[in-house]
C-alpha cells in the first residue's frame, strides 16, 4: 500500500460528508480553506466547492505575516486566483480591500467572475478604500453588477452609485440591499426601488445624495414588497434640506426607520406597518432655527396609528407639542412606547401625558431625557393627571433615564400607580453625583404591583 494511500486512509477528516467539510472550510478565512490542500488527495480541490468565501486584506496580511504597504500586489494576485479557480457554487462572498491600492480594472474583473458563477449575496466594503496617494476615494460600481439574475443580497460601502439613462435593474430576485456610507444619486434610488420590484429590505445610513434640488427634494418609494426600510440620513441629507417623504406603494411595509431627516411634508400610506423609529427634526426655513408644524406631525401620528412599537426622537424645540397644537390617535395596538424628549419646557411633558392617555394597551414604556430638567414637576403633579389605562392592566416594563429629580418623581408615581407592573429601571445618565436621599425614596414607595421589581444602574 502506497504512502499516500495510508495517508487517505488515516484522515478521519476525509470520510465526512461533502455538505460537512464543506462548511466547516466556510467558516475559515479564504487562505486558510486553501491551505488544506495539502492534507491529502480528498481535501486537494476541497476549498474550490466552498460555497462563503471571506476575503479581507488586512486579515491576510496578518495571518501571511505580509507587508500592508509592499504586498498588495501579491494579494491581489492570490484573490484572482482563488476566483478563478473556484469550480462551484458561490452562495456568499465578501471582499474587504481595505488598506489595498486595488485598482478599479481588477475589482471589476472580481465582480465579472463573481456573476459569471451566480453569487447570491456578495458584500463589498470599501469605507476605508486607501487610493496609491493614501487619499479617500470612492468605488464605482459597474452596472453590470445590478443585471445579476441570481443575486439575493447586496451590501454596499464606500461606493459611487449613480444611475445612466439606460440603466436596467436585471436583478429581480434581489431581497436585501444595505448602502452604508454611499455616494448616490437620488436617480439611481428611485429607479431601484421601481424596478426591483421584489426588493424586501432596504437600508440607506448616512449616504450622501445627490442629483437633488437643494431647497426641496422628494423621496419617492414605490416598493410593493418593500417589509423593511431604514433612511439615516449623512451631512448633507439633514442640512438646508426640507424633504417630502412620499410612500405611494408600500402595501406591505413592517418596519419603518427614519433619522435626521429634515421633513417638511409626508404621506405614509403604508397599511401593514408595525413598527415606527422617526427622528423628526422638522425642516430648516433658511435660518439656524427650526421649524416643525403641528399639522404635519399631526398628520404622520395619524399615519402610523396602528403600529405595534413606537420610537420617538422629538425635536429640541417643543413648540409643536403644545397640548392644543394638534389632536394626538388612538394607539389601540401599541405595546411599545420609546420617547426621547427636551424636558426643559412643560410641553414634553404634557405631550408625553397625552401619549399615555392614547395607548391604553401599553405593555412597555422607555423615557430618555436629552437635558437636565429644571421644572419643579414633583409627585402631586402626576396626581392630578387624570388615570392612564395601561397603568391599570397592560403597563409591565418601564425605563427610565436618569438626568434630574423629575424622572425620579414620575419613577415614583408608576411604582405607585401601575398595577400589573414587573419591572422598574432606572439608568442614571446625569454627570452630577447619585443623591443618597433622593435613592433612598424610591425602594420606601408603596407598589401597586406585588411583583414589581426596582432595578437602579448607573
Amino acid at each position: 500500500m502506497s504512502k499516500q494511500r495510508l495517508l487517505d486512509d488515516g484522515d478521519p477528516y476525509s470520510n465526512l460528508g461533502e455538505d460537512l467539510w464543506s462548511s466547516i472550510l466556510s467558516l475559515l478565512p479564504v487562505h486558510e480553506a486553501v491551505r488544506t490542500s495539502i492534507l491529502s488527495r480528498t481535501w486537494r480541490n476541497a476549498w474550490m466547492q466552498i460555497p462563503h468565501l471571506n476575503i479581507c486584506f488586512i486579515t491576510m496580511c496578518e495571518q501571511l505575516k505580509w507587508d500592508y504597504n509592499t504586498d498588495s500586489e501579491k494579494w491581489r494576485h492570490v484573490v484572482g486566483k482563488i476566483l478563478t479557480s473556484h469550480t462551484g457554487h458561490i452562495q456568499s462572498c465578501i471582499i474587504d480591500p481595505c488598506g489595498s491600492n486595488t485598482n478599479r480594472r481588477c475589482l471589476d474583473g472580481w465582480i465579472s467572475i463573481l456573476i459569471e458563477k451566480s453569487i447570491s449575496e456578495l458584500t463589498l466594503k470599501f469605507n476605508h478604500y486607501l487610493s496609491k496617494r493614501s487619499t479617500f476615494r470612492t468605488y464605482r460600481v459597474p452596472h453590470c453588477l445590478f443585471s445579476c439574475k441570481s443575486l439575493r443580497s447586496l451590501e454596499l460601502s464606500g461606493c459611487f452609485l449613480r444611475a445612466k439613462t439606460d440603466l436596467s435593474f436585471g436583478c429581480n430576485k434581489l431581497r436585501v440591499m444595505k448602502l452604508d456610507w454611499n455616494r448616490i444619486s437620488l436617480k439611481f434610488l428611485h429607479a431601484l426601488l421601481h424596478q426591483c420590484s421584489s426588493l424586501e429590505t432596504l437600508e440607506v445610513i448616512k449616504c450622501s445624495l445627490g442629483g437633488f434640488d437643494r431647497k426641496e427634494s422628494i423621496l419617492s418609494i414605490n416598493a410593493p414588497h418593500l417589509k423593511v426600510l431604514h433612511i439615516t440620513g449623512s451631512h448633507d441629507m439633514s442640512q438646508n434640506i426640507a424633504w417630502k417623504l412620499v410612500l405611494i406603494n408600500a402595501p406591505r411595509l413592517k418596519r419603518l426607520d427614519l433619522g435626521m431627516l429634515n421633513f417638511k411634508e409626508s404621506h405614509i400610506t403604508a397599511r401593514e406597518l408595525e413598527i415606527f423609529n422617526g427622528f423628526m427634526r422638522g425642516f430648516y426655513d433658511g435660518q439656524i432655527n427650526l421649524k416643525y408644524e403641528a399639522l404635519k406631525m399631526e398628520a404622520i401620528l395619524n399615519s402610523i396609528a396602528n403600529v405595534k412599537a413606537l420610537m420617538l426622537h422629538l425635536p429640541n424645540s417643543n413648540e409643536c407639542l403644545s397640548a392644543g397644537s394638534f389632536q394626538i390617535p388612538t394607539f389601540m395596538k401599541l405595546k411599545e412606547l420609546m420617547i426621547s424628549l427636551d424636558w426643559t419646557e412643560e410641553r414634553g411633558v404634557i405631550f408625553l401625558v397625552s401619549m399615555l392617555r392614547r395607548c391604553p394597551y401599553l405593555a412597555v414604556l422607555i423615557l430618555r431625557g436629552r437635558r437636565e430638567s429644571k421644572l419643579s414637576l414633583g409627585f402631586d403633579y402626576w396626581e392630578k393627571q387624570e388615570r392612564f389605562n395601561c397603568f391599570n392592566h397592560t403597563l409591565r416594563r418601564v425605563t427610565i433615564e436618569w438626568k434630574s429629580n423629575y424622572e425620579i418623581e414620575f419613577a415614583k408615581y408608576v411604582l405607585a400607580k401601575a398595577k400589573v407592573l414587573k419591572h422598574l429601571t432606572i439608568c442614571r445618565m446625569s454627570s452630577q453625583p447619585l443623591e443618597e436621599e433622593v435613592l433612598a425614596s424610591l425602594p420606601l414607595v408603596e407598589r401597586a404591583s406585588r411583583n414589581a421589581k426596582l432595578t437602579i444602574r448607573g
